[in-house]
């Protein structure tokens, strides 16, 4: 590791112990609230969405939309928007039973047995310091467990950053996720991503679309 990224990664720690309600983590800590808010959605119908931004020169280039919908026991809704340069395209796929439906930029529909579905995400390692902490927070007014996970990179363009910060509340369930990437100096935001997590919306519906 240079001196530079030593020198930025002291700074890092400094900022951190300048909050008395944050604490240093470590990745099983991390990971751990992860995987078991992962094992408790499942006990719940949900909607979660994640708008992910890529950004040039402090405009949005690309913007895509996710969409995952559930209802207990077998019904699941994912719905995939993407802007770029002007044009729009989308996909949607509802999984009902053992049935899948599916169509493109809301085109006719289609139908075929399902053969297992599902989505995740998976956060890379290899950067060459990782920080992790832990805070206080609040979400809509309610009391949250703020997990953060910090990376900073030396690159050929200087010290990258990727950050991902996720909500969770008392029970473990997340309620919000926050993704931010760029570069730190001069800082330059090039990927922002935020999560919203919904558990048994009164209004959400999946049906068949065709017979």
């Amino acid at each position: 590791m240079n001196k530079y990224l030593m020198t930025m990664m002291f700074a890092i720690a400094i900022a951190s112990s300048a909050f008395a309600q944050t604490k240093k983590i470590t990745s099983s800590d991390f990971y751990k609230a992860n995987i078991e808010a992962s094992d408790l959605m499942e006990d719940y119908g949900r909607r979660i969405i994640i708008k992910t931004e890529t950004i040039e020169n402090g405009i949005v280039i690309t913007s895509v939309t996710k969409i995952e919908e559930r209802l207990l026991p077998d019904k699941l809704r994912f719905f995939t928007v993407e802007k770029k340069g002007g044009a729009e395209t989308s996909s949607e796929l509802i999984v009902i039973g053992t049935k899948e439906y599916r169509r493109e930029n809301n085109g006719q529909w289609t139908i075929k047995n399902a053969g297992g579905s599902g989505s995740g995400s998976g956060i890379g390692s290899g950067s060459a310091c990782i920080q992790y902490t832990e805070e206080s927070d609040f979400v809509n007014g309610a009391t949250a467990r703020k997990l953060k996970q910090l990376m900073i990179n030396d690159t050929a363009e200087g010290l990258s950053y990727d950050e991902f910060t996720y909500w969770y509340d008392l029970q473990g369930l997340i309620l919000r996720s926050e993704r931010l990437k760029g570069l730190l100096d001069p800082k330059i935001e090039r990927i922002r991503s935020v999560g919203t997590f919904d558990y048994d919306p009164k209004d959400l519906k999946i049906e068949a679309p065709i017979k």
